[in-house]
């Protein structure tokens, strides 16, 4: 979960956080390929988010994706947090970067 205190929103602190997260799995992945001579491209990142932070994360290259085509290891997370999200009158969605 990512939460930046109010106070200290559009100081770019939720960025800055991502953007470190994104370049240290790119740069393991990087190490991953070395280590193997794989040519194979990238593997994807997903996350589960509230339907508000969806530009939030746009700008980090994530792209919503159907329920249908959520990774079979979110998908429990998912309905869980699904039920959850309507009770408290919003929605989950998830996110994937390429």
């Amino acid at each position: 979960s990512l939460y930046v205190n109010p106070l200290y929103r559009s100081k770019g602190i939720g960025s800055a956080i991502v953007s470190e997260l994104l370049k240290r799995h790119d740069d393991d992945e990087e190490e991953e390929k070395e280590d193997v001579l794989s040519t194979t491209s990238g593997t994807t990142v997903c996350l589960l988010t509230l339907r508000p932070t969806i530009p939030f994360y746009e700008k980090h290259a994530f792209r919503v994706v159907e329920q249908e085509r959520i990774p079979q290891p979110l998908q429990l997370e998912f309905a869980a947090g699904s039920l959850l999200s309507i009770l408290l009158g919003n929605t989950l969605v998830c996110m994937v970067r390429d």
